[in-house]
């Protein structure tokens, strides 16, 4: 899943990075998307282990909020070489299967 720079989420105030930036937007559609995807601790701790896309409960993606959030900052940790691309696959199919099985019940 990829966000274009005109694909901003909307309902979330920010200033925006500079157009040259490349990391810096990667960083600023993370943030925004981590701040509209909450989740408290005690909610957190009531998911099932199936709903954490990451290793040791990591990368949690009860929901689309928490799976576009944990696509994107995998590809960064990734990409900053601290997780390595086999747990960013892993993360990646596993988010992929809740936005599409959202995408799906969204369409009933």
């Amino acid at each position: 899943m990829t966000i274009g720079k005109n694909q901003i989420p909307s309902g979330v105030g920010a200033a925006r990075p500079e157009k040259s930036h490349a990391a810096s937007w990667a960083v600023f559609y993370v943030l925004r998307i981590m701040k509209m995807a909450k989740l408290s601790t005690a909610a957190r701790k009531d998911l099932p282990k199936k709903d954490f896309a990451g290793p040791g409960k990591s990368y949690p993606v009860p929901d689309r909020k928490h799976a576009k959030a944990a696509i994107l900052d995998a590809g960064i940790e990734a990409k900053r070489g601290k997780i390595s691309s086999a747990e960013k696959s892993k993360i990646d199919r596993k988010a992929d299967a809740v936005l599409k099985k959202t995408d799906k019940s969204k369409q009933k």
